[in-house]
């Protein structure tokens, strides 16, 4: 068999064995074929790379671990089960729990958790604030590992939201651990969209309207890059390289090392930024630049290789759930006559398909 890489939420996959997964050929036929590195890997992983191709084994010692909570109505009986699991995987590390309410909702659920703390902030900025705030606050004490979940997270009960799927705390601690970031949420068809996004198209992305009160970021941090240059003009941090990393649903973990790896003039530019307003344009524009902030720039050829394994979906396909969706562009380049998403403005030339040589 060849080596491919193909859909993994498909029916077919059941007719595979020994590891083989489905690959379309044309229409709706399918073979089975040996997944590659590079779709199983560097496609669907933000920190990954040629030179770190791979959860190291054993992981890297850890010997602090925080969890900051972004809460605001959720209950979090979630919280204990979840924090058992991170003191499990970090062995002997400390674990500090930290749980900023914004809301002026009563936090429920942490009674139990012993380590959490409870600081109330100002509503303002969301969860992509408190992030900032957290990292500008305690820049200097950080610990070597912080994971950052919204109260939303519940791995028992999560949100349906979907495009993706919450992955397993194991995962996201190796991953973060080994490589330095690591999202908390994997594309649904996580083998069709890659992680990554052309700048050329990210880079003009803005949120209209959004749900209950909104608000436009000032005229001069639209789109995304003119907010995203603002933020880190004059402190040395380099701007997008060509494909640029994503990680859509606020919920992430990263090393101490890769957070001190931006100016602390960064972080404090985000954190007033996102202090602007409760519901801002800018933590839309905040959430799609995580993933790219901590970590390293892509190289330019492994920027190739993921366009090398990158196929446009079969044209009869694109219609309903596979037209460009608001977040992982699963979906075609083929749009009817109807009025364009407005996601559109960061859904061109999508990497889709990834798929190896044969």
């Amino acid at each position: 068999m060849a080596d491919c890489c193909a859909p993994q939420d498909l029916q077919e996959k059941a007719r595979c064995t020994h590891g083989l997964v489905p690959e379309r050929t044309h229409g709706c036929h399918f073979w089975c074929c040996a997944p590659c590195w590079e779709c199983q890997f560097l496609w669907r992983t933000q920190a990954a790379s040629s030179t770190q191709h791979s959860v190291q084994s054993p992981l890297p010692v850890v010997r602090s671990v925080d969890v900051v909570v972004a809460h605001c109505a959720h209950s979090l009986v979630w919280l204990d089960g979840y924090l058992e699991r991170v003191a499990e995987l970090s062995g002997n590390a400390a674990v500090r729990v930290t749980i900023y309410s914004k809301c002026g909702r009563r936090v429920v659920g942490h009674e139990s958790t012993r380590w959490a703390q409870v600081i109330t902030l100002p509503n303002r900025g969301r969860n992509d604030h408190t992030y900032a705030y957290h990292i500008q606050s305690q820049y200097d004490s950080l610990a070597d590992l912080t994971l950052f979940v919204k109260d939303t997270l519940d791995p028992t009960d999560p949100q349906d939201r979907g495009f993706d799927i919450v992955d397993d705390v194991a995962n996201v601690y190796r991953v973060a651990a080994s490589l330095g970031f690591a999202c908390h949420y994997t594309p649904l068809y996580d083998s069709i969209a890659s992680v990554f996004t052309p700048w050329s198209a990210m880079r003009d992305f803005v949120m209209e309207t959004y749900k209950g009160e909104y608000s436009r970021a000032p005229l001069h941090h639209r789109p995304l890059q003119n907010w995203l240059t603002a933020m880190i003009k004059g402190t040395g941090t380099p701007p997008p390289s060509s494909l640029w990393p994503v990680c859509y649903g606020g919920n992430f973990a990263a090393l101490r090392a890769n957070i001190h790896a931006v100016s602390q003039q960064v972080w404090m530019n985000l954190n007033e930024s996102l202090s602007r307003g409760e519901s801002i344009e800018e933590g839309h524009y905040a959430e799609r630049a995580w993933a790219g902030l901590l970590t390293s720039r892509l190289p330019e050829e492994d920027a190739a290789l993921l366009r090398s394994h990158s196929r446009v979906q079969d044209p009869e396909r694109c219609d309903g759930d596979f037209r460009l969706w608001w977040h992982y562009h699963t979906g075609c380049e083929v749009v009817d006559d109807e009025e364009p998403h407005e996601s559109a403005t960061n859904g061109k030339a999508p990497l889709l398909h990834c798929r190896c040589a044969s």
